[in-house]
């Protein structure tokens, strides 16, 4: 029976890119201004367009310049594509994601997180958003097989909370090399 390995995308598999800009854009504002304009986007509320327009309006900048300090703020973390891809060989691998509608596109890093995962489920178009219950659920339903275990990495633990009563094990990301012998220790193979 195989394992499912759901992950979160940004701070995980991708640096932190929003957060950051606004930190850098606003100092100690940027956490309000995140809940303010990024939450209702990983909600579905907003599209990633609307966001950086509303952005663009708020801080006087062209949306253009906006979105090309954003593309530039992209890390991979290469070492954890390399987990994620063993894992993959025989389990499967998802990506559970807070995010705007279209944000991954505009960054230019959906077609690489395609490629990664066996599924992509992104916040904003699904319009539900992590810690609630029901973004797990279309997850691990959408494979319609039974798992063995369920694993769901994030360097968020907020967003752990509804995953006992669905029978997710939480795994917090502080980098890859922890998480390889987290996994390890839980008697999965990476090789």
């Amino acid at each position: 029976m195989r394992d499912l390995f759901l992950f979160d995308c940004f701070g995980v598999v991708v640096g932190e890119v929003i957060p950051a800009w606004l930190k850098d854009i606003a100092g100690e504002n940027a956490a309000a201004l995140k809940e303010e304009y990024l939450a209702p986007g990983d909600r579905g509320e907003k599209d990633i367009r609307q966001i950086v327009k509303e952005f663009s309006q708020k801080f006087g900048l062209s949306a253009d310049r906006i979105v090309e300090d954003w593309r530039g703020r992209v890390r991979i973390n290469e070492e954890l594509c390399g987990i994620i891809r063993a894992l993959g060989k025989d389990n499967a691998v998802a990506l559970v994601s807070n995010a705007s509608e279209g944000y991954m596109q505009l960054l230019g890093i959906y077609d690489m997180l395609r490629s990664l995962f066996d599924k992509v489920f992104i916040s904003g178009e699904l319009k539900t958003a992590k810690p609630e219950p029901d973004i797990f659920r279309i997850a691990v339903s959408s494979f319609g097989e039974k798992f063995g275990r369920v694993f769901m990495t994030d360097d968020n633990p907020a967003n752990f909370v509804n995953l006992a009563p669905l029978g997710i094990t939480p795994v917090l990301f502080r980098g890859a090399g922890e998480l390889r012998e987290r996994l390890y220790s839980c008697g999965v193979r990476l090789d």
